[in-house]
């Protein structure tokens, strides 16, 4: 008999997007699945009351549990949640706007059916979804243990749904930080890779959603919260050596500087990309893209040139050069 999948699906103020990715799920060519919706919305709030509008089209489905949380915490609760009530054999964290190709869990089932004990994941390719128009993504192809490359953003899965996890090995680490808002799944896949290597299948088998990320870029939270993860994990860092840690704090002063410019706040950007130079000149490929997001935030029409310009950028990003 196969393996039992369990999705987890957590979801806060996405009602309109939840039925897509939860009938991404059910399209799935691999049928031993439950899915566990866990509501994060207040139970006051208009959200609330219109994902259980949502939900109440799948009581009569038996793959479905609905749980509700007494109150708003955070998307790592709710994900906590999740595992808790899991009974999946493997398990994976679907957020409420991502989209699931059908053949994404047979294959990557397939994978972690004839892995060996070391193996805790299996991850696969992706593709980024703006305004119904898709452009896939030239992401790193690796398998192994990746640890390294989460520090210096050089492999990060492009969205916390691309990975189906062996459920004992999520129990083990003990699941999500409850204290990160942000940042989860880079904090969540330290701790994996200290136990777990992960296999890797190159094809695009998710849809990640750009469209709907307006709780995304409250930039000091992403500030506080990269501060955070780097200091809880300095031991490690510096386990690889002093050059690597710098490079790693290098590479975090960018990543603000690039959140920073998406939301047009130009000061902190500056401020981010003069700390990181401060270590090491900027490179071509690094003075490309902050040229882009430069020009990119003094422009109108965000909305529409965002998929031209998230193309060009997220090309060079990935581009060795």
């Amino acid at each position: 008999m196969s393996n039992l999948v369990t999705v987890v699906i957590p979801t806060y103020k996405r009602p309109d997007q939840l039925k897509r990715a939860i009938d991404s799920c059910l399209g799935q060519t691999y049928s031993n699945i439950e899915i566990i919706v866990v509501d994060d919305n207040s139970p006051e709030t208009e959200h609330r009351k219109a994902t259980e509008k949502e939900m109440r089209l799948y009581n009569n489905n038996e793959k479905i549990k609905y749980i509700q949380h007494d109150k708003n915490i955070n998307g790592s609760a709710a994900r906590n949640t999740g595992l808790a009530k899991a009974t999946g054999e493997y398990i994976t964290f679907v957020d409420d706007d991502d989209i699931l190709y059908p053949e994404k869990l047979l294959k990557q089932v397939a994978i972690l059916d004839n892995s060996g004990i070391q193996i805790g994941a299996v991850t696969c390719g992706y593709e980024y979804i703006k305004k119904d128009i898709r452009y896939k993504i030239n992401y790193p192809i690796k398998s192994g243990n990746l640890q390294k490359d989460i520090f210096l953003i050089e492999w990060g899965g492009g969205s916390g749904s691309v990975a189906l996890y062996k459920t004992e090995a999520m129990r083990k680490i003990n699941g999500y930080d409850e204290n990160f808002t942000r940042l989860q799944d880079w904090e969540m896949l330290i701790r994996f890779f200290e136990l777990y290597s992960m296999e890797m299948i190159d094809e695009v088998l998710i849809g990640v959603d750009k469209d709907d990320r307006q709780n995304e870029y409250n930039i000091q939270r992403i500030i506080d919260m990269d501060r955070m993860y780097l200091d809880k994990y300095k031991d490690i860092i510096q386990r690889y050596g002093s050059e690597y840690a710098d490079e790693v704090i290098r590479t975090h002063h960018l990543f603000i500087a690039s959140k920073a410019y998406k939301v047009g706040k130009l000061g902190i950007a500056l401020n981010y990309i003069s700390r990181a130079s401060a270590i090491k000149s900027l490179t071509i490929k690094e003075q490309s893209v902050f040229l882009l997001y430069m020009i990119y935030s003094q422009l109108p029409f965000k909305v529409f040139l965002s998929t031209i310009f998230g193309k060009i950028i997220e090309h060079i990003k990935f581009k060795k050069i």
